[in-house]
């Protein structure tokens, strides 16, 4: 997003919400951008309308709010865990032999869930009685969890987490330099 179409963000927000008056309209916008620079202008148009057409509390929207918003129009279609875990049996059902292609079947985040073919092939071959029980609670518990994960990890700006990520991989290095793992 551009810094003019931020400035047309933040007149959406004072046009829905009068009571929207920042006491630093340039520093707004910056930060506005700032988090949402790598978003295009009408996913963060869609936010702000989605947040103030179920809003009803009557206040202007945070950056993070907005993001949530973000999130769940972009994640609507992906499945809720009943849904996953419906996926994964059929998957499990026919990997034995065919594990590797029911494991690419699988969409990204399920996949994240189980973790490999080899996992699907192993599943194949439990009882069925732990499978609805032991194996079906540890997916319920992973897939909510990474789920989650993502959810905050999608609202982090890109040069945030790449930050993150550097200073992550250097403490790592260090780490592994002196001995503690």
């Amino acid at each position: 997003m551009t810094r003019p179409e931020t400035i047309e963000i933040m007149q959406e927000i004072e046009a829905r919400y009068p009571n929207f008056s920042p006491s630093n309209p340039s520093k707004t916008v910056d930060v506005w951008l700032e988090e949402f620079e790598e978003f295009p202008f009408e996913v963060v148009l869609a936010g702000v309308k989605t947040f103030a057409s179920t809003d009803t509390k009557g206040f202007p929207p945070s950056v993070g709010q907005v993001k949530d918003k973000i999130f769940s129009l972009a994640t609507m279609n992906t499945p809720n865990v009943n849904e996953a875990w419906d996926l994964v049996q059929r998957a499990i059902a026919d990997s034995t032999y065919h594990a590797e292609e029911r494991f690419e079947k699988l969409p990204p985040l399920i996949q994240k869930v189980v973790g490999s073919p080899t996992t699907l092939r192993n599943w194949g071959q439990t009882d069925n009685s732990t499978i609805g029980t032991v194996i079906y609670s540890q997916f319920v518990k992973t897939y909510n969890s990474i789920y989650e994960r993502e959810k905050e990890k999608a609202k982090i700006p890109r040069k945030v987490m790449a930050l993150i990520e550097n200073t992550s991989s250097a403490l790592m290095i260090e780490n592994k330099e002196s001995g503690l793992h």
